[in-house]
């Protein structure tokens, strides 16, 4: 005979059975990108600044439906410095596809539910394309190519992961994909001291992410880390970066955008907040971009010489400090950018002026006293600490009595606490 439990040993052996399944999965859409973060621009599309990036991601994907896919079985990259146009027309053939997976599947999220399904249905038939068809990469440069200019089929994964037409066939070869071929070329990288490192470790988060395993976002998140205090010296320069001479800046760019998105997406799915975190020598990756900022003006002085591409609010690094202008709100960056919006950018950071952290909507002349709510606020923005009434994945707060059945928990939970609590009221 089954012993008697108790309603509340019934909820322990409840929460301790949940509990390891609970760690094993994230929300998707996520990542990059939360599903919070979307419906806020949704909701707040015709605002002004949000209306003109909305516009310029839609004209970006009615070019986008014109995609035919050029997947390879092997891609094959020859060294940009040795052979330059070899190198540029294999890389085509994989950013080409990914760009427009992702530009799709963002404007599928973002489009009115009537006509959203052309968008899905291109960013579908793009994964599907690469996932099947791509088999190996090699020569010198195929892994990092692999990685930075295939990294947006990942994000558009995330982003098409709510669209009931990818059936579970293609979602399962893509993933098999992904954890396979795309992750050998990050995993190939991601121990590199300069860029190559930073964009493999981002590569192996979203990988870990999207195929929903927690430890392999916790050990890229450790990384990331310990490469804040290795890459960055003491006055915030990147000196693997620096040493590239003539092309410094754009490298230094190179390695900030792969840092940046890797923390934002590990604080998305971990909570870990590195935008705040001081390394014990002092380094981190505010120092670092304070230190590049007032070079991205003036170019000229750059310390180590003159510049070949030169950097632009409108194009790089306008992207990055995009990006990072809501989560450190410094003045000078925003004055800088303002002109430029809406700012698209790549490598790293598309359609940046989207992505973003919202600022509070107006108030309406209607709203009581107080401050307006905090919408479209990205999980990457957010304090670690979650409010007792928090979403998705949120880890009960200690004192609270009982476990939180987030989507994380597995699906059988509810099912699995009625049989417990059954079994406790049987008489002895």
């Amino acid at each position: 005979m089954l012993p008697r439990l108790s309603a509340r040993s019934s909820l322990l052996v409840l929460c301790a059975l949940a509990a390891p399944a609970a760690a094993l999965a994230y929300p998707h859409p996520g990542g990059l990108i939360p599903a919070e973060h979307l419906a806020a621009l949704r909701a707040r599309a015709e605002e002004a600044p949000l209306q003109a990036a909305r516009a310029q991601l839609l004209q970006a994907a009615a070019a986008a439906l014109t995609e035919t896919p050029s997947a390879v079985a092997n891609l094959d990259v020859p060294a940009y410095y040795l052979f330059a146009d070899a190198h540029t027309a294999a890389k085509k053939k994989l950013s080409d596809d990914a760009l427009a997976a992702y530009t799709s599947a963002l404007a599928y999220q973002l489009e009115p539910t009537s006509t959203r399904t052309p968008y899905a249905e291109k960013a579908r038939e793009l994964l599907q394309a690469w996932a099947t068809t791509n088999k190996k990469v090699s020569n010198f440069d195929g892994d990092l190519v692999m990685c930075y200019a295939g990294v947006p089929l990942l994000f558009a994964a995330e982003l098409l992961s709510d669209y009931p037409g990818w059936s579970a066939a293609e979602r399962a070869a893509f993933r098999s994909w992904a954890g396979g071929v795309f992750r050998g070329s990050a995993n190939a990288i991601k121990q590199k001291s300069n860029n190559w490192g930073d964009w493999g470790t981002l590569c192996a988060m979203a990988t870990a992410h999207l195929l929903d395993e927690s430890a392999g976002v916790k050990a890229e998140l450790a990384r990331l880390r310990a490469k804040l205090d290795a890459a960055i010296a003491s006055d915030g320069h990147l000196p693997a970066e620096t040493a590239r001479g003539k092309n410094g800046m754009w490298y230094t760019y190179f390695a900030l955008a792969p840092m940046t998105a890797a923390a934002t997406l590990a604080r998305n799915a971990e909570g870990e907040d590195l935008f705040a975190y001081v390394s014990p020598s002092g380094r981190s990756l505010e120092l670092a971009l304070r230190f590049f900022f007032p070079y991205c003006q003036n170019p000229s002085a750059w310390p180590w010489g003159a510049q070949d591409d030169l950097p632009s609010a409108s194009d790089w690094p306008g992207n990055l400090f995009e990006a990072m202008s809501a989560v450190y709100a410094r003045p000078e960056w925003e004055s800088w950018l303002a002109p430029a919006r809406p700012i698209r950018g790549s490598r790293g950071w598309i359609f940046a002026s989207l992505l973003r952290r919202l600022s509070p909507p107006p108030a309406s002349p209607e709203a009581g006293p107080g401050p307006a709510p905090e919408l479209g606020v990205a999980l990457a923005d957010r304090p670690a600490a979650a409010a007792p009434d928090a979403g998705p994945g949120r880890v009960p707060l200690e004192g609270e009595g009982g476990c939180s059945l987030s989507p994380r928990a597995p699906p059988g939970a509810p099912l699995l606490l009625l049989l417990l609590l059954l079994i406790a009221r049987r008489p002895r």
